[in-house]
């Protein structure tokens, strides 16, 4: 009847009435098509199917979308139909009908991209005061990349290290960067990382002589130098050490803490920073399995913290967001700022941006609009900007942050005219040349 198509059975009886095309989806179950022999059977075949999201609700699964009955979209049925799955507790929403716990109200890319860059506090008028005010409330600094745009206080990350304000160590999403002791036992907890032998002697000898240099390390391991690096890249890599402002590594101590009560308050953590995520964009965030994801996702539900939608119009993606901001429309983001590519709001939009620019590429921002991108970077410590694209006032914005910042702006025009300039003073002072 349905060839070789991988559909489930709607059964009456002894009887196929019809068939789903159904989907186990991120959060949720999608049908993607609804055969029914009469169309009269639509309210037995939801029934159907809210008895089987007993069996997915067991797994956390608490939403079901429809998005096709009878070769019609969903939302283009008629009026019974409509009203059938309607009675039945189904909202429409971005072009499907949908039921479960979710809030069915929506918001434009551009709002949703406002929402998240006041959340991350680059508007001028929200920005951190200094870098030990940002690492307390957002609870890390990847590097000198993500300063500028937050942080009114005009420093660079080395001398914060080494006045002792933050430590360095990996992070969660795991890249080397910048936190306090407050912090650092989250990201050990978080990782968890089990020990072998020889991690274990290794960080034995740390832990004995900390703050300890990697050559005193080597020099005191019963390992062969090679071997006794790849053992503190290892722990540095799980979050077991930190380097202080002298560079020596110490160990983090470890806190009394289950690996998913760590997880769930890095989450709250990124959500506080970022506002909204899905569950695969929290997965790249945290350094767990994607079950242990949807697991902190659902508790954080639980506790009020969060609630679920689709949030962004006319995108099926489902999506988690601080439930005190579900309704509000954010105000219109008018900033213009350049996100360098070590940023994690970089990572965060990188579904975005791929549409707009090459991953590898810094981008510059008027409003919630990308209108420029370069290879390079302009932060405290310096500029380099190649492969510039983007408009007169893109350029403008680039000059003008590398100004506020302090340095000079790079560009591959000037360095090709230094080059020449070279050239015409050695031809100037070695005429036979």
């Amino acid at each position: 009847r349905y060839g070789d198509k991988w559909i489930y059975p709607l059964v009456s009886g002894n009887v196929v009435r019809g068939a789903l095309e159904m989907w186990e989806m991120s959060g949720c179950i999608e049908i993607r098509a609804m055969d029914l022999d009469s169309p009269d059977l639509l309210p037995e075949a939801l029934a159907a199917i809210d008895r089987m999201m007993g069996y997915f609700n067991m797994k956390g699964v608490d939403i079901v979308r429809i998005r096709e009955v009878l070769s019609t979209d969903a939302g283009q049925l008629g009026d019974e139909m409509r009203s059938a799955l309607e009675s039945a507790g189904y909202v429409l929403v971005n072009g499907f009908y949908a039921k479960g716990r979710f809030e069915p109200w929506t918001m434009t890319i551009n709002d949703m991209l406002g929402y998240v860059l006041y959340k991350q506090r680059i508007a001028k008028g929200v920005r951190y005061q200094s870098v030990s005010d940002l690492v307390e409330d957002r609870g890390y600094i990847r590097g000198d990349q993500e300063l500028a745009i937050r942080v009114n206080e005009r420093t660079t990350m080395k001398s914060q290290l080494e006045k002792g304000t933050v430590v360095k160590m990996t992070l969660s999403p795991p890249y080397q960067g910048y936190t306090d002791m407050d912090h650092a036992v989250l990201y050990r907890a978080e990782k968890a990382v089990e020990l072998d032998e020889t991690l274990r002697n290794v960080l034995r000898i740390i832990k004995d002589r900390q703050p300890v240099s990697k050559k005193d390390v080597v020099s005191q391991s019963m390992y062969s130098a090679e071997r006794t690096s790849e053992a503190i890249a290892e722990l540095s890599k799980g979050s077991v050490l930190y380097q202080d402002e002298s560079n020596m590594y110490n160990v983090v101590p470890m806190l009394d803490m289950d690996r998913m009560d760590a997880a769930k308050e890095i989450a709250k953590m990124h959500f506080r920073s970022f506002g909204v995520f899905s569950a695969e964009g929290l997965s790249s965030f945290l350094s767990v399995r994607m079950a242990q994801v949807r697991k902190t996702l659902k508790a954080l539900e639980d506790e009020g913290f969060l609630k679920k939608g689709f949030f962004l119009r006319d995108d099926p993606v489902l999506r988690w967001m601080i439930a005190e901001d579900v309704g509000n429309r954010p105000g219109r983001f008018t900033e213009q700022f350049l996100l360098n590519t070590q940023d994690n709001l970089h990572i965060y939009l990188r579904a975005f941006l791929k549409d707009e620019v090459e991953s590898s590429k810094a981008v510059v921002f008027s409003g919630t609009r990308v209108v420029g991108s370069f290879k390079g970077k302009v932060c405290y410590t310096g500029a380099k900007v190649e492969d510039f694209q983007g408009s007169d006032r893109a350029l403008r914005i680039l000059r003008e942050a590398a100004q506020s910042a302090g340095v000079s702006l790079e560009t591959e025009r000037q360095r090709e005219d230094d080059d020449w300039d070279v050239s015409e003073f050695y031809v100037k002072v070695n005429p036979g040349a």
